[in-house]
């Protein structure tokens, strides 16, 4: 019985699916918006009666579903994105209806079959009566997933240093051209004196480098940090600080 059912599911041509092969043909914007970008899935919503909505077999596939099991309706996919992402969705559709400027375009995150997420760019735009009223939607699923799963593994590594670069016993601190401090852990907020001050910030006029024979301030000419950001290198260099109280 299933497998009948099944079978005449992939007989019968929903109407939407008829009409937008129509569209496509008659060489309107539909055509160009489609082939604007590679595919994960296509699909076709009739405004006026909300639920009916084509969706190409790839769009089923992409969330790991055979599209036979499913029928051209709204509420069979809308149980498959997440919560929080559908009123995201829902709040652009609302714009997008009233204002044909604001695009329908946004990033979703969908269940696969196999109980992993499918991040989704949903994009799409409204096909309006000769009254400007929106009738059909029509739009395109972009599988974004690896590029997600990428930056996923680049946020941990980030943080991942930031904590080996928090913790380390060495005071590190980079500089950017102009002689502001860009980044320092804690331990050089501490040799510099404690300083709580977000970055960027100067360096220090408290902090001086000594000359380790007279306990001196170094002349500007031998001055580590003043030779290094007139563009030259200074290596293997070790020199005695002192903060001014």
């Amino acid at each position: 019985m299933a497998n009948s059912d099944a079978r005449a599911q992939s007989a019968y041509k929903h109407y939407l699916e008829t009409e937008l092969d129509q569209l496509l043909q008659t060489g309107t914007d539909v055509w160009g918006f489609l082939l604007g970008d590679a595919l994960d899935g296509v699909w076709f919503r009739d405004l006026e009666d909300p639920d009916q909505e084509y969706m190409s077999p790839e769009f089923w596939k992409l969330f790991g579903i055979d599209p036979s099991t499913k029928k051209h309706l709204a509420s069979e996919w809308q149980g498959l994105i997440f919560p929080e992402d559908h009123k995201v969705a829902d709040a652009n559709l609302e714009r997008h209806l009233a204002q044909p400027e604001h695009p329908y375009d946004q990033v979703l995150r969908f269940r696969h079959a196999d109980g992993g997420t499918v991040w989704v760019r949903r994009r799409g735009f409204a096909i309006r009566d000769e009254n400007g009223k929106p009738k059909r939607l029509v739009g395109v699923h972009s599988d974004i997933s690896p590029q997600k799963l990428e930056e996923e593994k680049v946020t941990i590594a980030q943080a991942e240093m930031e904590t080996i670069f928090d913790t380390a016993s060495n005071a590190i601190i980079a500089f950017d051209e102009n002689g502001m401090v860009v980044r320092a852990n804690k331990r050089a907020r501490h040799i510099l004196g404690g300083i709580s001050t977000p970055m960027p910030f100067a360096w220090p006029e408290a902090i001086q480098f000594l000359d380790s024979e007279t306990m001196r301030p170094l002349e500007n000419s031998a001055d580590p940090l003043r030779r290094a950001l007139s563009g030259l290198e200074v290596r293997n260099e070790t020199h005695l600080m002192r903060r001014i109280q």
